[in-house]
């Protein structure tokens, strides 16, 4: 299949209402000892699990990056949800649904979409998005609103150029 070039992709996602019960997730209690505050002494062995847990984290992260798309979307919440958002006269409205995430060209034609559950947060579709918009064309670049910020999709970018 040729690649085919798209000058912006514009990302963005919106919530679709059902009708249906929605799945809600357990919390989890997890018991952890408690952690003494402040900076780690050098060469303490608390200091050395926290290096280790985070160049852990960071690889984790880069492998996230680096995996194929489906492996991608399998991480997301597929079913129906509960989500609230904050509309513009600061009242809090609450959803029940699901949630379109979708990536189009310049004159709106889709190129890559996701649907979700509506808890997903914006930011966690955004790299299987771009990870699908990339292998069906070339863009210059991927136009994203505030609600994007994140330091994964910012690293994929540089990534893919």
């Amino acid at each position: 299949m040729d690649n085919r070039m798209v000058g912006h992709l514009s990302i963005d996602s919106t919530i679709i209402e059902a009708r249906e019960k929605p799945f809600i997730k357990k919390k989890e209690k997890k018991v952890s000892p408690p952690k003494k505050k402040g900076r780690k002494k050098k060469g303490s062995p608390e200091e050395k699990e926290y290096r280790k847990q985070k160049a852990l984290a960071e690889q984790e992260r880069l492998n996230y990056l680096a995996e194929d798309i489906l492996t991608s979307i399998s991480r997301l919440e597929i079913r129906c949800s509960l989500t609230a958002k904050q509309n513009s006269k600061g009242k809090i409205q609450r959803f029940i649904g699901y949630k379109v995430h979708l990536a189009t060209d310049d004159f709106g034609v889709p190129i890559a979409y996701i649907v979700t559950g509506a808890c997903v947060h914006d930011c966690k579709a955004a790299v299987p998005l771009m990870k699908m918009a990339y292998q069906r064309t070339d863009f210059f670049y991927a136009l994203m609103d505030k609600g994007y910020l994140n330091p994964d999709i910012n690293t994929y970018a540089d990534m893919i150029g």
